[in-house]
């Protein structure tokens, strides 16, 4: 056998080696992004309830009622910040808890309906009781990109009494001019409670 016979042999062998090892590396290559895809959409396929769940679920502990905090909706909903740093919210309604009622899904489109049970609404000059003790909202959601977010109603914050009162807790020590419109306030939405509460 010539020397240059060997020779060729030999990179013929090296070249297996190679093309074997791009295999080895494409397939491995292949594998991760599968994985990684697989993850993703784990991740992104909540289902129109699971998302109004955790909206209602973050709004009921007063997250909307901070330019800190408000953040933690933009996975759920398509619209922008609602509020900037140093603005106030208006309107919160002040709820004893919420209920899914129902899902409807048609494709791409949703409609999740939500029955809360109202204690009153302040726009923390003055407590109201509600023009209504119960009330079922339709929400409807939007899937993009297979994930699903709210599109509408943009509701008021519907916020839970304790998360409520936690809230109102710290102005009366930073508006000491308010002090007793606060406390009122206060007292006020822990009178409603009770009376819900009461058989």
């Amino acid at each position: 056998m010539t020397r240059d016979l060997k020779f060729s042999r030999h990179i013929k062998s090296i070249w297996k080696v190679i093309r074997l090892f791009y295999l080895i590396f494409g397939l491995v290559v292949w594998i991760i992004a599968n994985c990684s895809s697989a993850n993703q959409t784990d991740t992104n396929s909540s289902s129109p309830d699971d998302v109004v769940k955790r909206f209602c679920k973050l709004d009921s502990e007063g997250k909307r009622l901070s330019s800190r905090t408000w953040g933690s909706f933009l996975p759920l909903v398509t619209w922008a910040e609602e509020i900037t740093a140093g603005e106030s919210i208006k309107v919160i309604h002040i709820i004893e808890n919420f209920n899914i009622e129902n899902t409807l899904v048609h494709d791409s489109i949703a409609s999740v309906f939500v029955r809360y049970n109202y204690l009153g609404v302040t726009d923390t000059v003055e407590f109201s009781k509600p023009l209504k003790q119960e009330q079922v909202i339709e929400f409807r959601l939007l899937k993009q990109n297979r994930i699903w977010k709210i599109k509408e109603p943009v509701i008021a914050p519907h916020v839970n009494w304790e998360s409520a009162i936690e809230y109102l807790k710290p102005a009366i020590d930073e508006r000491p001019e308010r002090k007793k419109q606060l406390e009122l306030i206060i007292e006020k939405i822990k009178k409603a409670q009770r009376k819900w509460r009461a058989p």
